[in-house]
């Protein structure tokens, strides 16, 4: 039943302006500084999952799941969910962002409880929900790359 999941949020890009309005001062700051933050903190959730899920132990990934995961995925969906955007195109964005993190939760939820369970069928749902949210996540990061240009901001790659 073991399968590992990568994380969501690393795949964001930076944005740049030459010179700013108000609307590409919040892109900013959303892009290059709360976003990321979030990737962060789950980040560091999800090294603790990929420590438990090499040992081949369901238990200390279920562990894992319910101790780490599911706690920052939640702290993060708090974060997210404070964040304040007066413009609403990146509103509309930043829901779709929320509710892929939330879906997120219910996935990991599902995961450790089909290791409980013993139940394939939930772990197959739970990895699909997880799947998804990946391309649902991907689609986020490009339709928010594509605001950025649309609003005269540059695009980079984040450098390591």
């Amino acid at each position: 039943m073991k399968k590992t999941f990568g994380i969501l949020s690393l795949i964001f890009m930076i944005f740049l302006a030459a010179c700013s309005s108000p609307l590409q001062e919040e892109l900013l700051t959303y892009a290059n500084e709360q976003l990321p933050k979030l990737g962060k903190m789950e980040e560091s959730a999800m090294k603790k999952y990929e420590e438990a899920a090499n040992t081949n132990d369901e238990q200390k990934i279920a562990d894992a799941i319910n101790n780490s995961v599911i706690p920052a995925y939640t702290k993060i969906a708090e974060e997210a969910d404070s964040i304040t955007i007066t413009d609403d195109e990146l509103q509309k964005l930043h829901k779709r962002y929320t509710n892929v993190i939330n879906q997120q939760i219910e996935g990991y939820k599902m995961v450790a409880d089909s290791i409980d369970q013993q139940s394939d069928e939930m772990f197959n749902m739970a990895s699909d929900l997880i799947s998804k949210n990946y391309s649902k996540m991907e689609s986020f990061r490009k339709d928010l790359e594509a605001y950025g240009k649309e609003n005269d901001l540059k695009v980079e790659e984040p450098k390591n």
